[in-house]
C-alpha cells in the first residue's frame, strides 16, 4: 500500500509539473488508488467464510441485473419507437459466467454468455472466448467433459430457440460483432487504434515524458486518418489499459508497475484452493480485457479477486507449515 501510495503522489507531482487539469489529476489519483485499496482490503480481511454467500448473490443480481436492461434495449424500439444505447458495462458478467459453470449451474451459465453476447461488448466476448480457450476448455477437457457437453448442447439449445422466436433479436445481436465488406481496422475496434495511435504520438513528442511520464491527468489531441472527421482536442484516456502506466510515469516505472500486476497474477495462478478455482478464470479473462479498455487501474473485481486469491494462498502455505 506504501508502494501505490508513493506512485500516486508522483503521478500527481507529474501531473502538476505538467500543467495538467487539477480536476483530472485528482480523478486520476483516485483511479489509480482504488485498486489497491481494494486488494489490500480483500487481502487482509477473513472474508473466505462470506465468501460463497457473497459469490452467489453478486452473481444472481448481476446476472438479473443485465437481463432486464438489455431486454429493455432491444424490446423499447419496438414498442416505443425508440433506440437506446446503455454502453454497459458487461465485464462483470464474467465472474457470474465462469462462477455457474464451476458450480455446475450450466444453464445459468448459457444464459449469461447469452446476455453478454446481446450486451455487444466485443472486448468482454473475446476475453471470454481466449480465456476459455487457453484455461478453461482444456481443464474440462481433462476433468469434467460430460460437463462440457452439457454446456455446450444447453447453448447450442438457447441460440437455436433464441433464433426461432425472434431472429431480428439475433441479427442485431450479430451486427455489433460482424466484419462487412469495408471492413477497416479502425472502424472495428471503434477507433481504438487511432486513439492508441495519438497518445502514443503525443506522449513522445516530449522526451522527458517519456522518460518520466506525464503523470495524472493527460491529455492529447485524437488524430482522425479520415480528414473529411476534424480532430479531437484535450481527449483523455487510451482505450489499452497497458500502455497508460507507461505513459503516465514513464518507460522506467510505468513497466515495473505492471510487473508488480503479473507477478501478481502469476502468484494467484499458483493456488491450490479448489473452491477458488474459477476466480483464475476470472482472472485471466479480466487481464485479457484490460487490453480493450483503460481502467485496469480501477477494475474492481479484478483486484477483488487477486486479494481474496493472495488470502487464501498465504492462509494455505501457513496450514502446511
Amino acid at each position: 500500500m506504501i508502494v501505490a501510495l508513493s506512485i500516486s503522489i508522483y503521478g500527481s507531482a507529474l501531473g502538476l509539473l505538467n500543467d495538467n487539469s487539477i480536476y483530472d489529476i485528482v480523478a486520476g489519483a483516485m483511479h489509480f488508488l482504488l485498486g489497491p485499496l481494494v486488494y489490500y482490503y480483500f487481502r487482509t480481511s477473513e472474508l473466505e467464510h462470506v465468501s460463497e454467500y457473497f459469490f452467489e448473490r453478486l452473481c444472481y443480481i448481476t446476472l438479473l441485473s443485465y437481463s432486464i436492461v438489455i431486454l429493455a434495449m432491444y424490446v423499447l424500439p419496438k414498442l416505443l419507437g425508440i433506440n437506446i444505447y446503455l454502453g454497459l458495462a458487461s465485464q462483470v458478467l464474467i465472474f457470474s459466467f465462469f462462477y455457474y459453470l464451476a458450480k455446475n449451474k450450466l444453464l445459468l451459465s448459457a444464459m449469461t454468455l447469452g446476455v453478454i453476447f446481446l450486451s455487444g461488448k466485443r472486448g468482454v466476448f473475446v476475453a471470454l472466448i481466449f480465456s476459455s480457450c487457453v484455461f478453461l476448455f482444456p481443464h474440462f477437457i481433462r476433468y469434467y467433459y460430460k460437463t462440457l457437453l452439457k454446456f455446450l448442447a444447453i447453448s447450442i439449445t438457447a441460440i437455436i430457440v433464441t433464433i426461432s422466436i425472434s431472429p431480428e433479436l439475433v441479427d442485431k445481436a450479430v451486427d455489433k460483432f460482424s466484419i462487412g465488406s469495408d471492413f477497416s481496422l479502425e472502424t472495428y475496434s471503434s477507433g481504438r487504434v487511432e486513439e492508441l495511435s495519438s497518445a502514443v504520438g503525443a506522449w513522445t513528442s516530449n522526451d522527458g515524458n517519456i522518460v518520466l511520464g506525464t503523470g495524472f491527468g493527460f491529455r492529447y489531441t485524437f488524430l482522425y486518418s479520415d480528414p473529411n472527421i476534424p480532430d479531437v482536442n484535450n481527449y483523455k484516456n487510451v482505450h489499452f489499459s497497458y500502455i497508460n502506466p507507461i505513459i503516465s510515469f514513464g518507460v522506467i516505472l510505468g513497466p515495473l508497475y505492471l510487473l508488480v500486476v503479473l507477478l501478481m497474477f502469476f502468484s494467484c495462478l499458483q493456488n491450490k484452493n479448489e473452491n477458488f478455482r474459477f476466480l483464475k478464470w476470472c482472472a485471466v479473462s479480466f487481464l485479457i480485457y484490460s487490453a480493450f479498455v483503460f481502467n485496469l487501474y480501477n477494475e474492481i473485481l479484478l483486484w477483488m479477486i487477486l486479494g481474496m486469491i493472495m488470502k487464501s494462498s498465504s492462509k494455505f502455505k501457513d496450514s502446511k507449515i
